[in-house]
């Protein structure tokens, strides 16, 4: 995906006093990054067992992810942080746990 055409398009759908609102996945860069994720991977069997009651994906989910799972690529938070303070200005940009950073 092309996250500043994309964003800046939504930028330019929005109504006044709408807003936008972004969650996907970061590529991991800094010491912080790769900390987070270590915690991320021992909590997330921990949440998956709390959700779905097992530890890990089914068999035809990771069959399903697969395809996708290839051809993924991810910005670092560095670049999405570049990209949004370019097309959104001063849009608020957090970075979570298990990955995932929002807009």
């Amino acid at each position: 995906m092309n996250e500043e055409l994309t964003l800046r398009k939504m930028k330019q759908r929005l109504n006044k006093g709408g807003f936008i609102c972004v969650l996907d996945l970061y590529q991991n860069e800094t010491f912080f990054d790769y900390l987070l994720s270590f915690i991320a991977s021992i909590l997330n069997p921990i949440m998956m067992l709390i959700h779905r009651g097992r530890l890990s994906i089914t068999e035809e989910e990771r069959e399903a992810w697969k395809d996708h799972f290839q051809y993924d690529m991810y910005k670092t938070m560095k670049e999405i942080r570049w990209i949004v303070k370019k097309e959104l200005g001063n849009a608020k940009v957090r970075q979570h746990l298990f990955w995932r950073y929002s807009i």
